[in-house]
């Protein structure tokens, strides 16, 4: 089985570094470093990694995090042709030891499985509360209902274990998928990556 991780990143070099060596000490057969037109040193710092996994594409402009996962997403499909591709930002890294456990639990998912995801903590452990998923409550009425009766978000977020900031999905599904084109860098959310960054059949 052959992963690949994709990285979007724009000006945020310091996270970059950290997050591109938690990769390279990993399991990861590539890695595809989408650089949204830093202007901050980056592409001059990814131009001295050597890591043979390593394939960096430099963006003329900042196309936002969707254009910029499109791009790494078809570079990685057409070039490499992984059998599950893991997308993160530059600040999104996988804990160690994760692409490893991953790898263990394959057999054990459902065959017609295309995706997976994985919840965002903090360093001690607490979950993310950013990258928490959310339903729109004006779009079902006992969702709005929820959201009235509890006077808080807990109306229509999704549970714990229902969130995630890193994604995976198996070549499989990419090869029915539709990348999307011509995407407003300045729309998109964490929440809605799934449905921007690809027209899913």
């Amino acid at each position: 089985m052959t992963l690949c991780a994709v990285v979007v990143t724009f000006n945020r070099l310091d996270h970059l570094q950290f997050t591109l060596a938690r990769l390279i000490s990993g399991t990861a057969d590539h890695i595809v470093v989408v650089d949204n037109a830093s202007s901050d040193g980056t592409n001059t710092w990814l131009a001295t990694q050597d890591d043979p996994r390593l394939l960096v594409i430099t963006l003329p402009d900042n196309r936002g995090g969707a254009g910029g996962f499109e791009a790494g997403v078809a570079t990685a499909r057409d070039t490499f042709n992984p059998d599950w591709v893991v997308l993160m930002d530059d600040d999104a890294r996988p804990i160690r030891g994760a692409l490893t456990q991953f790898r263990s639990k394959i057999a054990t998912l459902d065959p017609d499985t295309g995706a997976v995801a994985a919840a965002v903590v903090h360093p001690d452990g607490r979950l993310c509360e950013i990258n928490r998923v959310s339903r729109n409550p004006f779009w079902n009425r006992r969702l709005f209902t929820n959201t009235l009766l509890r006077g808080t978000r807990s109306g229509f977020h999704l549970a714990d274990y229902a969130f995630a900031r890193l994604y995976l999905y198996r070549r499989a599904g990419l090869g029915r998928t539709t990348l999307c084109r011509d995407i407003d860098a300045n729309n998109f959310a964490d929440h809605t990556h799934i449905r921007l960054y690809f027209k899913l059949h």
